[in-house]
């Protein structure tokens, strides 16, 4: 292990990286490193390419939640001001559980983690509430159509240059979101 010249602790590993669907917060949760997906906007996209421009967020990868402090910092990440820790008071928090439509597909350690971490919050004075979503957001099968709808339709136009100027250069797979092989069309985009 190699340790930082100045102090006992171990350099800063930081990472940049877009999400368009996952590919943020997926690998940081998969590999047990830190990561940060600020809310949609809140980083300009400014100087990287996009993919599909209404679901991209810039995010960070690092090695603890202080290094994602320092990044938020560098990108002036602000949010509202918190309240003093001791202005708040459980039995004032209102927590609410949402079972997304995917939650079938959630492993029994998760499961698990979500009943605990509700009990914790009922037995210390929260009022914890499952919440339902509304009935058109219920069939997974159909959001990840229409995600794949617009993502297909924005990078088709993202990708629209380097397709005309090196479309050997181009991947499979960004070659045919630009051919449009899956044949969406705009009215189908419109409405997704």
């Amino acid at each position: 292990m190699r340790f930082c010249c100045c102090c006992s602790r171990l350099p800063r590993f930081i990472s940049l990286g877009a999400q368009t669907g996952g590919s943020v917060i997926r690998p940081a949760s998969y590999t047990g490193v830190f990561a940060m997906k600020p809310t949609y906007n809140t980083i300009s996209l400014e100087g990287q390419k996009s993919f599909a421009p209404t679901f991209d967020t810039f995010g960070f990868f690092a090695r603890t939640a202080e290094d994602l402090q320092l990044l938020a910092d560098i990108f002036a990440l602000h949010d509202d001001e918190l309240p003093p820790q001791e202005d708040i008071q459980i039995d004032q928090v209102s927590v609410a559980l949402i079972k997304t439509p995917i939650w079938s597909q959630a492993g029994p350690s998760t499961i698990e983690a979500m009943e605990q971490a509700a009990a914790i919050l009922q037995n210390s004075g929260a009022r914890v509430e499952e919440i339902n979503l509304p009935s058109e957001v219920l069939d997974a099968g159909n959001l990840r159509r229409i995600q794949k709808i617009i993502t297909n339709a924005e990078a088709r136009v993202s990708f629209l240059r380097e397709y005309r100027v090196g479309k050997a250069e181009l991947s499979p797979e960004i070659q045919n979101i630009v051919e449009n092989i899956s044949n969406h069309t705009h009215k189908e985009l419109v409405e997704a």
